[in-house]
């Protein structure tokens, strides 16, 4: 009998394992994705600026691009979606997320969090010490803040943009 259970457990384990790796491959490229969107999009910023084109400019043109590059990779690469017409719905989850982003910065930047964000960056960078070191608050806020924005976009992205068609019952 004990050798029976160990016998079912491996296989037992590698199917769990199985279907979280067939969930998780989907997140996998979408992290892959996202970290070529953005190589993608401070490449052409930088390029924009060294080619002299203004900063507002720049920054406007490889947010449009990004945008654009990012639609494309995602839903060809991570939710193997082809479909134009999702462009809106697209745009809508990033309008959503920026909306999040900015509250959360706005939060930040209230004299409490700011306060106590200052003296976690101090603690973490004591090199920082004879450095306005809230100048670096935002920076840092937005860097705790994107792991979990992501997770929120890659989700509204799944249910929401790139859903799988319901099929006919």
């Amino acid at each position: 009998m004990t050798s029976q259970k160990k016998s079912k457990t491996p296989g037992f384990v590698s199917k769990i394992r199985e279907e979280l790796n067939k969930k998780n491959r989907t997140f996998v490229r979408f992290a892959v994705v996202g970290a070529i969107n953005t190589v993608f999009g401070i490449g052409t910023f930088a390029l924009l600026r060294y080619f002299g084109v203004h900063y507002a400019f720049a920054s406007l043109l490889s947010q449009i691009l990004g945008i654009l590059f990012n639609f494309k990779t995602t839903g060809r690469f991570v939710f193997k979606n082809r479909d134009k017409s999702l462009f809106y719905r697209f745009l809508a989850v990033y309008a959503f997320t920026y909306i999040m982003n900015v509250g959360f910065l706005k939060i930040v930047n209230t004299n409490i969090v700011n306060r106590q964000l200052e003296r976690l960056v101090r603690e973490l960078l004591p090199i920082l010490n004879n450095f306005d070191a809230s100048k670096l608050i935002d920076c840092f806020a937005a860097a705790l803040l994107s792991v979990p924005i992501a997770v929120v976009v890659f989700f509204l992205q799944k249910k929401f943009v790139f859903r799988e068609k319901e099929t006919a019952k």
